[in-house]
């Protein structure tokens, strides 16, 4: 009795590969010509073995079930942030929604109080300007913002041009203060439009300028723009 059970914990400690070299050859040597030791070896070899695959079985599924488990979590994270930015985003438009109609309507007081540009006969600037004024209180921003842009251009040209009578220094001023109503007129595109930081860039740059629009632009940066 005691001979089998040390013969089967040395066909165990083979199997594993638990032996040290010698005594791992002395017990091959005794394998080849031993027929009942290697009947015995074969069946504990296949014991031994099929308890390893079924551990290994049992450890995948260990595995995979743990795997499953995270992916619940997860799905239930994600879940849980996907409704939380839902909300987020849907307090963050209502809020952006309300800003850019109270900038619409801002923008509509202001282009009322503005008034129509004072024109000159045979100016171009001036009418391109009183275009751009009407064409924004119709809401043709399209338009509007073409008339200015072409506006702008022909100033931007004539101010590159040296300065040498009084006549040329005076036509210098008067462009630019049409400046002055180019970039209001595009202040005021951008919150008609609701363009609440875009429109606020503007806003900011007339009211840290000398333009005679700056009182009104600090203004409506106090009362519109609270961040």
């Amino acid at each position: 009795m005691e001979e089998n059970i040390n013969i089967s914990e040395k066909i165990d400690r083979y199997v594993l590969g638990q032996m040290s070299e010698e005594e791992k050859t002395a017990f091959e040597a005794k394998l080849s010509s031993d027929s009942e030791l290697k009947h015995e070896y074969e069946l504990q070899r296949e014991i031994i073995l099929a308890t390893q695959r079924l551990h290994f079985k049992r450890h995948l599924q260990n595995i995979e079930q743990q795997a499953r488990l995270k992916r619940k979590r997860m799905i239930r994270t994600v879940s849980t942030w996907s409704i939380a930015a839902a909300i987020v985003c849907v307090c963050v438009i209502g809020v952006d929604m309300k800003y850019s109609s109270d900038l619409r309507d801002t923008s509509m007081l202001c282009y009322t109080e503005t008034g129509a540009p004072l024109t000159r006969s045979d100016n171009e600037i001036d009418e391109l300007l009183l275009q751009a004024y009407e064409l924004i209180g119709k809401d043709e921003i399209g338009a509007a913002s073409s008339k200015i842009l072409a506006a702008e251009k022909i100033i931007n040209e004539e101010l590159k041009q040296p300065v040498t009578t009084e006549e040329e220094q005076y036509r210098k001023e008067i462009m630019l203060l049409q400046k002055q109503d180019i970039d209001w007129y595009k202040a005021l595109i951008l919150m008609k439009e609701g363009e609440i930081f875009k429109s606020r860039k503007a806003l900011k740059k007339i009211a840290s300028s000398d333009s005679r629009y700056a009182e009104q632009a600090r203004n409506i940066l106090e009362t519109n723009y609270p961040f």
